[in-house]
């Protein structure tokens, strides 16, 4: 008799290794001797697992969350925790009878029953109206069923996917699974074609557009992409103005999405502990890049400047204003001391300025270039100089991009 159990233990065991659950019910197997490759253990989260057939645990390592699903009296079962804090995220048991039976085609016209064996999740998403899983269930390795299941206030509806199979929530009351947009009720809103990436990363700002970010050698690069058309809106590469070594930890985050004006913060963490972050803001319309704003001082303001663009207003022989502007390009400022070369032309589009600064005047020394105006700093950041020079008859603006 002690031969017998032993073999029954044995194949038992033989049978979880596979990773798969039973549909047999495991009452009198303590959890703590069961092993879950592909997930955590239902003990870790307090949850009994005695009554619940064809139990499986999967974990989302991208989101940092364990799927526990099964049948409980022969209703699909499914709970969702996050992985730090054990907190339960979500959890539904549907009021429908699970049907385990399924009669599939095995080749030349002929079919098989086959019996459920395991239920795994793959994704849930909660939204304000509804929610949507994605789970797939094992009929005993012979056959495999992936379903997308959305729950709305009019009912459920269940489609088979033809892609792959992660939830990823999308903008308002819609989801990304595989290539497909869908919304909370299981319509198609659109298609991504395959070469557009979307991962968990891709921030939504509309059904159709997605902003993708990530940091990479000494880079961080920010993506606007229309995912119906499957075009880029704009692309952009924040060039970080100190080297990373690559043994260095980083990540980033946005600290406010409120706006049009994005601000990301670059958190970096050396070897030997110590600490740095960068930040710098976007504007998500156009895809430009804002600088911090800093103190104006002459320790910000020295070195050399690109115009990147110069206009203005003055009055005509008539007295009528009109308004003008000119183009600079490949002209630069290169701002020195007092006492250095003062200003000056070199002949090939650049100005070199001895300056000082009184409050957000700046002061140039001898200078013809704006003789006789007010010259006021507008706008200064580790990348931008704005310039404002007045008099009674006319005004320039001036800006300008650090090199």
């Amino acid at each position: 008799m002690k031969t017998l159990r032993l073999l029954l233990v044995t194949a038992l065991w033989v049978t979880l290794c596979t990773g798969l659950c039973s549909c047999v019910k495991l009452d009198d197997v303590d959890e703590a001797e069961l092993s879950y490759f592909d997930g955590d253990s239902f003990q870790d989260y307090g949850i009994s697992s005695k009554g619940i057939e064809c139990k499986s645990s999967k974990i989302d390592h991208i989101l940092n969350r364990n799927h526990f699903s099964g049948l409980k009296d022969n209703h699909l079962w499914i709970s969702t925790y996050d992985r730090t804090t054990k907190e339960k995220l979500f959890e539904w048991t549907d009021t429908r009878t699970f049907n385990r039976k399924r009669n599939v085609h095995v080749g030349y016209g002929e079919y098989k029953d086959v019996t459920a064996s395991s239920i795994t999740t793959y994704g849930t998403c909660e939204k304000d109206n509804g929610f949507v899983v994605a789970y797939s269930t094992s009929f005993g390795g012979e056959y495999t069923e992936d379903i997308i299941l959305f729950k709305h206030p009019l009912g459920i509806k269940e489609i088979k996917p033809s892609t792959s199979f992660g939830v990823l929530d999308w903008y308002k009351e819609s989801v990304l699974i595989g290539n497909c947009c869908y919304t909370i009720q299981g319509d198609t809103l659109f298609v991504v074609p395959n070469y557009i990436r979307i991962t968990s990363a891709t921030i939504p700002v509309s059904y159709e557009e997605g902003i993708y970010s990530f940091y990479d050698n000494q880079s961080f690069n920010i993506n606007k992409n229309n995912l119906k058309e499957g075009k880029a809106i704009w692309n952009i590469s924040v060039t970080l103005p100190f080297k990373i070594p690559s043994n260095a930890k980083t990540n980033y985050s946005i600290s406010d999405r409120s706006t049009k004006i994005w601000k990301y913060i670059l958190n970096i963490v050396y070897y030997d502990g110590t600490k740095k972050d960068y930040t710098f803001s976007i504007n998500i319309e156009t895809g430009a890049i804002i600088g911090e704003e800093l103190p104006i001082s002459y320790a910000n303001l020295k070195g050399t400047w690109d115009m990147t663009k110069c206009y203005g207003w003055e009055y005509n022989g008539e007295g009528a204003k009109e308004d003008w502007e000119e183009d600079v390009t490949g002209e630069y400022i290169f701002f020195e001391s007092t006492h250095g070369n003062g200003g000056y032309f070199d002949g090939s589009k650049t100005n070199y300025f001895a300056s000082s600064l009184d409050g957000n005047r700046l002061i140039l020394e001898n200078s013809d270039w704006l003789l006789g105006k007010s010259i006021t700093i507008t706008k200064l950041t580790t990348t931008e100089l704005h310039i404002t020079a007045t008099e009674a008859s006319s005004v320039e603006n001036y800006e300008m991009k650090k090199r």
